[in-house]
């Protein structure tokens, strides 16, 4: 009876050869396939990038969708993305850092450089907009021109977002990318917000189905409240939600819901006066936080347990005892949750993070090097699977 090969082909088994005194000699790829991928699953994205050149073998199995799905829900190192505004004439330089930080604070960095299509000279710069699942939102401004595109930095692909056409009167940084997944459409969607120089806070809403539009759509209701920071448009189940100044020093939370592309707000904590002058919002856990730095010594964080519910907000306090010594606690932000619960916290005006222990209330100091720090979840999926949607209801992942 024949057998069926690891490759589902039908053939001899074979097998392994012998040493000199007898004994059976296996190598790695003669490991059950589930057993290989939990070796791999221990080992940081960076030595996952280096193995796929070993052998065609081993670059068949790490490049598996099914293998990329499963290392994302199973790694335990929590990543951290650095990005560089400048670029070069011969992009030879890496624009990218990927810091991931083990369990025991061990942390590696991987240089990235994705392939961006168009002419990058030195007076271009590039800044990142938006993060989801493995993909980023960037955007690239030339003398002349401003493309968006989406990327995977693991694997250096990039697709052009259509051309953007705003209003000659609008300011560059007056552009807002939220970037989320439909998960009634099966698909990814860009949001950009355009503001109006004339009317400051109010914004122009167009709407994007990456793989499906060829340009912007105007929305049926195009106005958007401008969020109060760039980088404010967190995505959630599929809704955008930022944090939007009211008048008379008060905040609301909007949110739009990228399946019904309609606006609408998200209730705060209760008892608790929005600020977005002091306040900032961030997603931890995949769960919406907002972040309350005005107390002394004290750093408050009300996590939304149930989305959209006003009455599940809870409260965590971290005390500045809690932070080692001559380390700043004034002006850390929680990055992301670590996969052994606990808070990564970075600074941007020192050259380190620091990972926060609720139940021990206390602080290990980590050292990363680059200044601008932002939460990111890798996929080792290709740009072409991430925005196909074929595998997300399977990935599960602690999304940023």
């Amino acid at each position: 009876m024949k057998r069926r090969t690891r490759n589902g082909g039908s053939g001899k088994r074979r097998k392994a050869p012998k040493t000199g005194n007898g004994v059976s000699q296996l190598s790695l790829m003669d490991l059950p396939t589930a057993l290989l991928h939990e070796i791999f699953f221990k080992l940081p994205v960076s030595s996952i990038i280096n193995a796929k050149f070993v052998c065609t073998e081993l670059y068949k199995t790490l490049s598996d969708p099914e293998f990329a799905v499963n290392y994302t829900k199973s790694t335990r190192f929590t990543s951290i993305l650095s990005i560089e505004h400048r670029l070069t004439h011969d992009l030879e330089s890496p624009i990218f850092i990927l810091t991931e930080i083990s369990e025991d604070y061990e942390y590696f960095e991987t240089a990235l450089t994705p392939r961006i299509p168009d002419f990058v000279d030195l007076s271009s710069s590039l800044s990142l907009r938006r993060t989801c699942d493995g993909l980023l939102c960037l955007h690239l401004m030339k003398p002349r021109a401003e493309v968006a595109y989406i990327c995977n930095p693991l694997t250096g692909d990039s697709l052009a977002l259509p051309a953007v056409h705003k209003p000659k009167r609008a300011h560059p940084l007056s552009l807002v990318y939220g970037l989320g997944f439909c998960q009634s459409a099966n698909k990814y969607k860009v949001l950009r917000v355009i503001c109006d120089s004339d009317e400051p806070g109010n914004g122009y809403g167009e709407i994007l189905t990456i793989g499906v539009d060829s340009g912007w759509r105007s929305l049926a209701n195009p106005a958007v409240p401008m969020p109060e920071f760039l980088l404010d448009l967190n995505s959630l189940n599929g809704v955008l939600h930022w944090l939007f100044f009211a008048g008379d020093r008060s905040s609301c939370i909007y949110s739009f819901d990228l399946g019904e592309e309609r606006l609408g707000q998200t209730p705060g904590p209760p008892g608790v006066v929005l600020n977005c002058e002091r306040m900032r919002l961030v997603l931890l856990s995949n769960q919406l936080c907002l972040v309350d730095p005005s107390k002394r010594n004290t750093l408050v964080i009300w996590k939304m347990k149930e989305h959209a519910s006003g009455n599940s907000w809870t409260k965590d306090i971290i005390l500045s005892k809690s932070f080692p010594c001559r380390v700043r606690f004034r002006g850390h932000w929680p990055l992301a949750i670590s996969r052994n619960g606990e808070i990564i916290l970075s600074d941007h005006w020192n050259t380190f993070v620091v990972s926060y222990n609720p139940e021990k209330r206390t602080c290990t100091k980590i050292k990363v090097f680059e200044m601008e720090r932002f939460a990111y979840t890798p996929s080792l999926l290709s740009l072409q699977e991430l925005i196909s949607g074929r595998h997300w209801r399977n990935m599960n992942v602690l999304s940023n």
